[in-house]
């Protein structure tokens, strides 16, 4: 019992290695837009993948999950429901229109607040994030997780 408890302690102590090397990394950067634009890729890659699975007919998708997911994450209403039902319409049409919904929330998110707030703004909710989620979550879904409390902590700011 002791040896699997050492491996499972081992394992922890791994992921915090990790987690505590990002937050570092993050701290000392000046500007971390790159890497939340690169979260957002992916969390919208994991989000599309997991409600349109590959090779699923449209009639198995879940439109509708998507949809609330994309609202709760990046805070945007889009028709994901309607895109889903035109004809012809494949996965890697709904990503490219859900980065180019999200991109341009995010752009206008930043003239709104400016560039400076901004930038703050996102390494303040990454710092955050970073500390105070377990070792067992995922980057993306700590990044993913404070999308929104960016555009919250830019509005406090501001």
């Amino acid at each position: 019992m002791r040896k699997n408890i050492l491996k499972f302690d081992n394992v922890l102590n791994d992921q915090r290695k990790v987690i505590f090397e990002q937050r570092k990394i993050i701290m000392s950067a000046d500007d971390v837009s790159d890497e939340i634009a690169d979260y957002r890729a992916e969390v919208i890659d994991e989000l599309v993948h997991r409600h349109i699975p590959p090779k699923a007919y449209a009639e198995q998708w879940d439109a509708k999950g998507l949809h609330d997911e994309i609202e709760k994450i990046f805070d945007i209403d889009l028709p994901v429901v309607d895109w889903t039902h035109e004809e012809g319409i494949a996965d890697e049409e709904v990503r490219e229109r859900l980065t180019k919904a999200v991109e341009t929330r995010a752009a206008e998110r930043v003239a709104n607040f400016g560039p400076e707030i901004m930038r703050y703004a996102e390494k303040r909710s990454c710092c955050r994030r970073w500390t105070t989620i377990g070792a067992s979550t995922s980057s993306t879904s700590i990044i993913c997780a404070s999308m929104s409390a960016c555009a919250a902590t830019a509005s406090a700011i501001r």
